[in-house]
């Protein structure tokens, strides 16, 4: 889907440090972001393949080499995503030994994780995997779909790539069955998206708390049975990608 030079499409392993990069300018604030681009590649990478992931970008595709101007990363059903990477040891493996090393050149990081989410993550792990091995295929009566991250570079806004990046999401949601769809985001003036960004696009915040970390964060919901667009802003939705 084009308008204006820039397609959106499935990204691919290839598109991953772009949309790392990115994710380090545009998104720093949390622990992912603090443990590097390195530790950003392998945790992008579990997005793209379905059925459950979702790893779009948008990519300019007038400038040299089709720069990634925009990118976003969800799932359709967080519950089976996490159920698909626990499952998957090699995946589950490369994550787990970038975060040791990103960890291992952060002492101060490392501490902190340690202090703030070393058990409570050792914890949900355990009981995570204990119900993935005993009810192999079990999945929760409403399917959540998670948007995880979104974000477009500087140059690139104002053409409405955010909003068709987040419906496309959307669209590829609801196709898949979900029936709701949520995401966090830090609040307005802390790093989150600009003051009425996902209300303007039909989303509804549930409420603000602090994190670990001590940031202000705000969820929002999508009902997904309402009707979806066809066009955003002449970028087509479709989903089956491009």
């Amino acid at each position: 889907m084009t308008r204006d030079g820039v397609q959106i499409r499935r990204a691919e392993d290839g598109d991953l440090q772009a949309t790392a990069q990115a994710h380090l300018r545009f998104l720093p604030v949390g622990l992912f972001p603090s443990m590097g681009e390195r530790f950003l590649r392998r945790w992008h990478r579990t997005f793209l393949h379905p059925p459950h992931g979702i790893a779009l970008v948008a990519v300019d595709r007038q400038a040299r080499g089709e720069q990634v101007v925009g990118f976003l990363l969800g799932t359709t059903d967080q519950a089976a995503q996490t159920d698909a990477l626990l499952r998957n040891r090699r995946t589950l493996l490369a994550l787990g030994v970038a975060g040791l090393v990103a960890l291992l050149r952060r002492p101060r990081l490392a501490a902190r994780f340690l202090r703030t989410r070393g058990r409570p993550w050792l914890r949900k792990l355990r009981q995570r995997r204990r119900a993935t091995a005993g009810t192999p295929g079990a999945r929760p009566a409403r399917p959540v779909a998670v948007l995880a991250a979104v974000a477009v570079e500087s140059g690139a806004r104002g053409r409405g790539l955010g909003a068709a990046l987040v419906r496309h999401f959307v669209a590829e949601a609801r196709a898949s069955g979900a029936e709701v769809a949520e995401l966090v985001t830090v609040v307005p003036g802390e790093g989150g998206a600009g003051a009425g960004f996902y209300e303007r696009l039909g989303w509804s915040a549930t409420g603000d708390r602090r994190t670990r970390d001590g940031t202000t964060v705000r969820t929002y919901v999508y009902p997904l049975d309402r009707p979806a667009p066809s066009r955003v802003r002449g970028y087509l939705i479709e989903s089956e990608g491009v």
